[in-house]
């Protein structure tokens, strides 16, 4: 290899190693929250980076002309298959594939890297680890929420925040289209964007429940 073709050692933008104090941390922080997701009941679940394209799908791209933008897609014979971009999609198509041998309530953890095709940018990562958990099954939905509600404060307080450093956020677009139609807002008005209502004018309608803990 002459001078001129000498490969220089570097990363994509948006990917970083992590190493010494950094991944210890980090190590110490997931072994805190899968030990208190046990203490609440849940199964560990590993699924693989990859997922057959057409059975996750993608609802992060803006432009609705490319809904698979924002997702790294690779050919693989006849198909194409997808890095996964979040937990939930794999476990949907994990309960689809299983849902004869799971429980009629299935608790599930993963904690496990994703990966975004997005712009990067400051502590904006296209690899990062997400830590989820899911009740699946016929289930009272206000006793899962709040289930999941304590879940989330206590694994926060476990990993060494306290009380006044943190709040639960609680909101549900059904709420905003129910108020929507209770004030007869015009779905030409409207604007529907990667869960989001927005109003015309950019008026954007948010309407969160918080928790203080």
């Amino acid at each position: 290899m002459n001078k001129e073709n000498k490969l220089i050692p570097g990363l994509p933008s948006g990917f970083e190693d992590r190493w010494d104090k950094k991944l210890s941390l980090k190590k110490k922080l997931i072994r805190t929250i899968e030990n208190n997701f046990v203490k609440y009941g849940f199964d560990p679940l590993e699924t693989p980076s990859f997922e057959i394209s057409e059975n996750i799908g993608s609802f992060l791209a803006d432009d609705d002309s490319n809904p698979m933008s924002d997702v790294f897609s690779f050919k693989d014979g006849d198909k194409k298959i997808t890095l996964r971009y979040d937990l939930s999609s794999p476990l949907a198509r994990f309960v689809a594939q299983n849902n004869q041998q799971l429980p009629s309530i299935y608790k599930r953890y993963a904690i496990q890297n994703v990966f975004r095709n997005e712009k990067a940018g400051n502590a904006r990562y296209r690899e990062f680890t997400q830590a989820d958990c899911d009740i699946v099954g016929n289930v009272n939905p206000a006793q899962a929420n709040a289930e999941l509600c304590n879940l989330i404060s206590s694994t926060i307080l476990a990993c060494g925040l306290k009380k006044d450093q943190f709040v639960v956020n609680i909101s549900n677009r059904k709420i905003i289209k129910g108020l929507i139609e209770e004030l007869k807002i015009s779905s030409e008005n409207v604007i529907y964007i990667n869960n989001v209502y927005f109003l015309q004018r950019d008026i954007e309608i948010r309407f969160p429940i918080s928790i203080q803990l």
